[in-house]
Order: C-alpha cells, then structure tokens, then sequence
C-alpha cells in the first residue's frame, strides 16, 4: 500500500510540476552513536521517508559521502577503517565492495558519470586537491583539474613600491612572479619568485588581468616570454 502511494503521489508531482517525483526513490545516510573513542558509524540506505532502512556497514572509523550509482545497485562512499580515506564501491545486494582508491592524502567525494562507468573523486596524490576521474572497468586515473601551467602563482601589477622592493628599473610595467605555491603545476612548469611575465602566447602582458585572462581562454601549449634578471627566457609549457 505505502508503495502505491508513493508511486501515485510521484505521478501527480510530476504531471503539477513537470519535474520527476521523488516519493518512490531510496536515500543513503551516514550515522554515529557514541562519544570520543567509543564512537560507532554506521551506513544506511532507506526509502525516502526513513522506512525499511538497512544497515550496509558498520565501522569504528568514519564514513562519509556515501554516492548512489546511477541504477541504484551500488553505493560508493568514503570510509576511514584502515586509519587513512579510502573510496569503495559496494553492491548492495550482495554486499562485496571493492577499494578503489588508498593514495597518500586526500580520498573523498566521490560521484558517479550518468553510465555508471566513471566515478568522479578529490584526490591529493599529486600534491594539492583536484578533481580526478577514475574509470572503474581499468582503474586508470585522470586529472581533471589543476592542469593550467599558471596554477599556483601569486602575481601582482608592478608598481613604484615594488619596483623599489625588487631593484627594478624605474617604470618598470607589468606582472611580477611574487610567490610559486609548492607541488603546484606553476612550480613544476620552472616559474620561480622575481619572474616578470611579459607575453603569454605572443599577446603582451600589462597587468594581471591579462594573465588571468589569456590563461582561462587557453587551450593546448602555452608560449611564455619571461624576463628573468637580465635575460628574456622563451618557454613553451606543454598539456
């Protein structure tokens, strides 16, 4: 009877607002019970309104973002049992689950593509967080973000007080290189702290706007003229 309801209350949401109902759907959800070291997770699926809920895991560790894959057979989510983030994928109804990730750092967020072939995950294994996209069939990695050379400067216009600050030549225009963040894609591509950025791509850099600018639209390598002291370097950054 209550499936019934559901599944008639979903018809006439969906015929009043055009949108697909969600009174016939199942939700996922993540529980604690205790304090401090006696803290118990558990992880649960249920109907939408809390009905018939079944436990599908039990830890002493946190679990967290728990993913339904897009046919509803399998859960994906984050769980802390072996003292460090690791993704899994469960079948619920047979209960095997598979460890996808257990890289150094970060695991977590994961979400499905629309085939239920990809998942899509924040990985740190590379040094800073980014979006990666695992294929699940090969388990080959894909970084997805991150990618831009030019990720992981800090810039700023030259002014009168920084040209002081550095010995510049008085008049001295453009974007200077004030910091290069650690295992990030701008300290891997060479750029070092002083580096006065003065073409990207054979367009001329005047201000940081530009920078951001050329850096956002650019696709493929990147052609950088640099001045470094007293030496103009031309470096081509390759995706």
């Amino acid at each position: 009877l209550r499936g019934a309801a559901h599944y008639i209350s979903d018809q006439i949401f969906e015929e009043i607002t055009g949108i697909r109902g969600a009174f016939s759907t199942r939700i996922a959800y993540v529980t604690s019970q205790g304090v401090g070291d006696n803290t118990q997770y558990g992880l649960y699926v249920a109907d939408a309104d809390g009905r018939n809920s079944q436990q599908v895991l039990t830890s002493d560790e946190p679990i967290m973002s728990p993913a339904w894959s897009p046919d509803g057979g399998k859960l994906a989510y984050v769980s802390f049992e072996t003292e460090r983030p690791a993704i899994y994928v469960q079948n619920l109804a047979t209960g095997q689950r598979v460890k996808l990730t257990d890289f150094e750092g970060l695991n977590s967020a994961p979400s499905w593509s629309p085939d239920g072939r990809r998942l899509a995950m924040a990985l740190s294994r590379d040094g800073q967080p980014e979006i990666y996209v695992m294929d699940i069939g090969s388990r080959n990695v894909q970084r997805v973000t991150g990618q831009n050379p030019l990720a992981g400067l800090q810039i700023a216009n030259i002014n009168p007080a920084l040209s002081e600050e550095r010995d510049l030549p008085p008049g001295k225009k453009g974007v200077i290189v004030l910091d290069v963040a650690a295992n990030s894609e701008a300290r891997r591509a060479g750029f070092r702290i002083g580096d006065i950025v003065l073409q990207i791509n054979a367009s001329p850099i005047e201000r940081v706007q530009d920078v951001l600018r050329l850096a956002r639209n650019a696709s493929g390598d990147t052609a950088l003229e640099i001045e470094r002291g007293n030496r103009r370097l031309r470096v081509t950054l390759r995706r």
